[in-house]
């Protein structure tokens, strides 16, 4: 699927519409897809997330959030999981949490998403919780324009997000309870509301200057 069939809205929902319910239900089949295909796919699903149809929006956070589920359940239970594709690109998931991230903070994010968003933000921060600090530096530091207050209430977004978060809950696997994903997605939704809505504003501001 290249980007230009894409902008068919009738055939991109039923593309995602697809490609949602195979992630879901055949995740085991993404580790016999050829490198090139596989990126493709995840491609398909970052563009997925930027579309003017909010079901072909939800359909691609729901499809990401299940391959990096599978994928992280896979590691609890010592199998490899994706682990042919990482081996090929290393900063897959880093590079998924980086996008969405800058996505929902400072691009033209529709509120509804969130959670959807939530929901895909969740395993892909457990795969890589051992380079989230890192990331989460690495983003505030990029916003230049931004004063010492707004990078301090970004840096409390960013350690809000898995406050909730020990070691032994990502250990034992308690980590993907129910309580906790719920948990999860209420504190990604109301803190990066919060967050999303100031840091637009504050962009809309200085473009009218």
């Amino acid at each position: 699927m290249t980007e230009q069939l894409l902008t068919y809205p009738s055939l991109s929902k039923q593309y995602f519409t697809l490609v949602s319910y195979m992630v879901e239900v055949y995740g085991e089949k993404l580790v016999s897809l050829s490198s090139e295909l596989f990126q493709m796919l995840l491609h398909s699903l970052l563009v997925g997330m930027r579309h003017v149809s909010a079901d072909v929006v939800r359909n691609s956070f729901q499809a990401l959030g299940e391959l990096a589920s599978y994928h992280w359940k896979a590691l609890q239970d010592q199998k490899p999981g994706l682990d042919v594709h990482l081996q090929q690109h290393p900063e897959m998931f880093i590079a998924c949490l980086c996008i969405i991230f800058r996505m929902a903070l400072f691009d033209d994010f529709n509120p509804a998403m969130l959670d959807a968003c939530a929901g895909t933000l969740y395993p892909l921060i457990l795969i890589e919780r051992a380079r989230y600090s890192a990331l989460a530096e690495e983003i505030i530091h990029e916003q230049e324009r931004l004063d010492v207050n707004s990078q301090q209430r970004l840096a409390s977004a960013f350690a809000e997000l898995i406050s909730f978060l020990s070691p032994g809950d990502i250990a034992m696997g308690t980590a993907t309870t129910r309580r906790m994903r719920t948990h999860f997605k209420k504190t990604c939704t109301l803190s990066w509301l919060r967050c999303g809505v100031f840091f637009r504003s504050s962009k809309a501001s200085r473009s009218t200057q």
